[in-house]
C-alpha cells in the first residue's frame, strides 16, 4: 500500500458535488497509465486500461472520491455560521472539531454547558444546536469572505499511530481511490475499467450515472468496525487487522453469490487474510452498479474502519494491503472464470 499516496488523497478536500480537487489530482496521476480517460457530466472520472491479453469479460473497479462534509446554510449576526451535514455524519461526533471554510480555520461550537438546562444537557446532540466560529467577525465581514452553500471540511490530520494504524479524515473512500491508482500503474493481464465516482455519500448518485459498460464490478470501500471490549462478537460487524472484508449483503445490495464464493476462494488460495460482516449494515455504490445495464455482477471488498464518517477514521495498514492484493488477484480470477 502506497501510504504517501493515501495521505495525499486524504488531505484533499472534496465532498459530494465538490470533488474537483480530488478528481484533478487523480487525473494528473493516472492519465499516462490510461488508454482512454474521460469525465462525464456529473463528474465521474472513467479510465480504461487495455492489455495485450483479451477476455470476453469486461471488469470494472470502482471507488468514490467524495468524503462526508458540511454546507453553510446561514450567517448569524455575530459572524458565526449555521450549517448542515452533507452525508451521514453523527452530530455527537462534531462538537469541538476544527474545520476549514474557504481556506479559513474554524471550530464547531455550541451553547456553553452552564447555559443549558438539565433537559438540554441530556438531550441528543443536533446540528441545529451547533455553529462554526471562524473568529470575531461581524455578519457583514463574514459575508465578504463566506457565502451560503460554501463547503466545510474537517481539517486535514493524517497520522500513523500505534502498531500499523492510520487515522485521518476521508479514508472513506480515498483508500479505494488509492487502490485503483496503484493498480492502474501495473501490468494487468486483462482490460480493466477504473471508475472514480462522485456523490456516493448522498445516495450513490455518481454510480447511478456512470457509463461503466462492464460485466463485472469490484467496489473498493471502507466499512464499519466496532471491535471494542464489551461489544458482542456478532455486533462488532468487522475487526481491525482481520483482513479484507468480503460482503455477502448490506442494506443496499445482495452481492452476487458466485462472486462472493470466488472472492473467498481466491483469498484462501493466495493466503490473504479475509473476513465478512457479522451484521447487515451500511451500503455503497454497489446498490446502483449492480442494477445498471440489465445487471452487473458485483462484489465489494472493503477495509474495516473505526469511527467511520468522523474527523478521525482509523484503519490498519495490514487490512489495506490485503484488500489491494485480493483485488489484483480477483481481476485475473474473474477473467479466467467460465
Amino acid at each position: 500500500m502506497n501510504i504517501k499516496l493515501l495521505e495525499s488523497l486524504c488531505n484533499l478536500y472534496g465532498g459530494s458535488g465538490d470533488e474537483n480537487a480530488v478528481r484533478d489530482f487523480i487525473y494528473e496521476n493516472i492519465k499516462n497509465h490510461s488508454d482512454e480517460i474521460s469525465v462525464d457530466n456529473l463528474g465521474n472520472l472513467i479510465a480504461r486500461k487495455k492489455s495485450k491479453m483479451k477476455s470476453n469479460k469486461i471488469i470494472a473497479l470502482t471507488a468514490h472520491m467524495d468524503e462526508v462534509s458540511f454546507i453553510i446554510t446561514s450567517i448569524r449576526d455575530d459572524g458565526s455560521l449555521k450549517f448542515a451535514p452533507v452525508g451521514g455524519v453523527n452530530a455527537d461526533s462534531v462538537l469541538g472539531r476544527r474545520v476549514v471554510v474557504n481556506g479559513r480555520n474554524g471550530v464547531i461550537g455550541a451553547n456553553a454547558i452552564h447555559n443549558m438546562s438539565a433537559e438540554e444537557q441530556k438531550a441528543p446532540a443536533k446540528f441545529d444546536d451547533f455553529s462554526i466560529d471562524i473568529g470575531p467577525l461581524s455578519k457583514a465581514e463574514t459575508k465578504e469572505i463566506i457565502s451560503l452553500g460554501d463547503r466545510i471540511y474537517f481539517e486535514k490530520n493524517f497520522i500513523e499511530f500505534g502498531n500499523g494504524m492510520i487515522a485521518s479524515k476521508a479514508i472513506d473512500d480515498r483508500f479505494g481511490c488509492a487502490v485503483l491508482m496503484s493498480l492502474i500503474t501495473k501490468d494487468l493481464p486483462f482490460d480493466v475499467v477504473f471508475a472514480f465516482l462522485v456523490q456516493e455519500e448522498i445516495g450513490c448518485r455518481g454510480a447511478k450515472a456512470a457509463d461503466l459498460n462492464a460485466d463485472f464490478a469490484i467496489v473498493i470501500e471502507t466499512t464499519t468496525a466496532a471491535d471494542f471490549d464489551g461489544v458482542e462478537d456478532d455486533k462488532k460487524c468487522t475487526k481491525i487487522d482481520g483482513g479484507a472484508v468480503i460482503s455477502y449483503m448490506d442494506r443496499g445490495t445482495i452481492y452476487d453469490k458466485n462472486l462472493f464464493e470466488m472472492c473467498k476462494k481466491t483469498a484462501d488460495e493466495n493466503k490473504i487474510k479475509w473476513q465478512t460482516k457479522t451484521l447487515i449494515a451500511g451500503g455503497n455504490d454497489a446498490s446502483a452498479i449492480s442494477l445498471k445495464s440489465g445487471g452487473i455482477r458485483t462484489c465489494a471488498i472493503s477495509i474495516p474502519c473505526r469511527y467511520l464518517h468522523t474527523a478521525n477514521c482509523a484503519a490498519a495498514i495490514s487490512d489495506m494491503e490485503a484488500v489491494e492484493k485480493l483485488t489484483e488477484k480477483m481481476i485475473e480470477t474473474i477473467a479466467y472464470s467460465e
